[in-house]
């Protein structure tokens, strides 16, 4: 079965709030002619959700857009 690849990657930094020390958090988009994926989608609550979901719009996605 043959390899599909992409020669030009976009990838979209979105900042995710944690409420830990750390501070907040990147979850990042990277899409390409040959799909997309979306990397650490951050902590499990209200804040990070909304922050994620407000993010992916900014770049043209939601959620749904997602496995």
């Amino acid at each position: 079965m043959p390899v599909k690849t992409a020669r030009t990657v976009a990838i979209h930094r979105i900042e995710l709030p944690t409420r830990l020390p750390v501070g907040p958090v990147n979850a990042y988009v990277a899409e390409s002619s040959v799909g997309r994926v979306m990397i650490d989608c951050g902590i499990h609550n209200e804040e990070c959700r909304s922050a994620l979901e407000s993010g992916l719009r900014s770049v043209g996605y939601g959620p749904e857009d997602f496995d």
